[in-house]
């Protein structure tokens, strides 16, 4: 007699069935069984996997947290030291997910202080120059750092004497009065003219007579009774000379002589024969400044130079130091009347007269 073992556990049933059958309807029980009793592998393997990457990434995050409070607390401080030491734990980790931005913070916190120490480097190593417009784009770059303040601590011990001429550059020296309003700049009125006066000459040096010009021009309205007033007028005279020349002005002949002045001394009588309030220059021993008010019953030349010198306008008399001058003429009222200038050699007791007017599309003619 045959018998099938039918195998569920714990219990076992016998039925009386034919031989042939017994082996296929065990097997197919125990295929069954076993089935049922083996896990899902990889729904339990997935599940493991997220959640070793979960805890990964909290523990990750409370380590970013740690890092970015103690870096931020350093960069507080103005410790940037520290602070870049904390961020790069955070930059160099390995994580899933960046919660509460820590790497991004991190990492613009520290391209900022790295900026504030490249300066500070500069500065160090006695880069003057490169250190004062490196902290002038850090202020206007981060304004609302903590280390803005160590910058006005720091930066107006470039403006020493010996550094001086190397700090103004013609970059710095356009940024005069941005760099006063942040502070970068000493507050005591003996570093301004002294920095006007090598600025003046930084752009002299560099062929741009108009932007001389104008900072020695501010330094006599700004400080009339400096040790370095005779120097300045000088030097402005010798600019606006140059930068009339460079702008293609005409040439003025020099003025025949009149008369005869005192001794040790020339004068120079010009007529204002144009309805143009005229400037006039003197670049050479005795540096002047003057200007003519314009002829009210005088006109402009339309395509053609008078006989002789109307005689109409306001006359100019002006004392100076006989010697070698560099002159130059323009029209204040009138920016388009082409500028002229010469050369006039002075003779000690000589007196001198010209007389300027306007010819129309031929600017100023002596």
């Amino acid at each position: 007699m045959a018998f099938l073992v039918l195998r569920f556990c714990p219990v076992a049933f016998f039925l009386a069935l034919p031989h042939q059958h017994l082996l296929y309807i065990e097997v197919v029980m125990n295929r069954s069984a076993q089935f049922h009793k083996q896990p899902p592998y990889r729904l339990i393997g997935f599940a493991i996997l997220l959640f070793l990457a979960g805890s990964y990434s909290v523990v990750r995050f409370f380590i970013d947290r740690h890092h970015f409070t103690e870096g931020t607390k350093a960069y507080q401080a103005k410790n940037c030291p520290s602070a870049i030491s904390q961020f790069d734990q955070i930059l160099n980790g390995q994580r899933l997910l960046d919660w509460n931005d820590y790497q991004t913070q991190a990492e613009n916190l520290k391209i900022e202080c790295e900026a504030f120490q490249a300066a500070v480097a500069q500065q160090k190593t006695g880069k003057a120059a490169e250190a004062l417009l490196a902290y002038d784009r850090f202020t206007d770059r981060y304004q609302a750092s903590p280390l803005i303040s160590l910058i006005k601590a720091q930066a107006p011990s470039l403006f020493q004497p010996k550094t001086l001429k190397a700090v103004a550059t013609p970059a710095a020296c356009e940024r005069i009065d941005a760099l006063q309003g942040k502070g970068l700049m000493p507050k005591t009125n003996t570093v301004l003219p002294a920095f006007l006066q090598n600025c003046g000459q930084a752009f002299e040096a560099k062929k741009q007579f108009g932007q001389a010009a104008n900072l020695y021009d501010r330094f006599l309205k700004s400080y009339p009774k400096h040790a370095e007033v005779g120097r300045v007028k000088m030097a402005l005279a010798r600019s606006l000379v140059a930068e009339a020349r460079q702008a293609g002005a005409g040439k003025i002949m020099a003025p025949g002589q009149s008369g005869y002045a005192a001794y040790g001394s020339t004068l120079v009588s010009i007529r204002n024969d144009s309805p143009e309030k005229m400037r006039i220059v003197f670049s050479g021993p005795e540096p002047r400044f003057e200007e003519l008010p314009a002829c009210t019953d005088c006109t402009k030349f339309q395509n053609m130079v008078p006989n002789a010198c109307p005689e109409k306008g306001p006359v100019g008399e002006y004392k100076l130091a006989p010697g070698k001058y560099d002159v130059v003429v323009t029209s204040i009222s009138d920016r388009g009347v082409r500028p002229f200038t010469g050369t006039w050699n002075l003779v000690d007791g000589s007196a001198y007269g010209s007389c300027f007017y306007i010819v129309q599309k031929r600017s100023i003619a002596p």
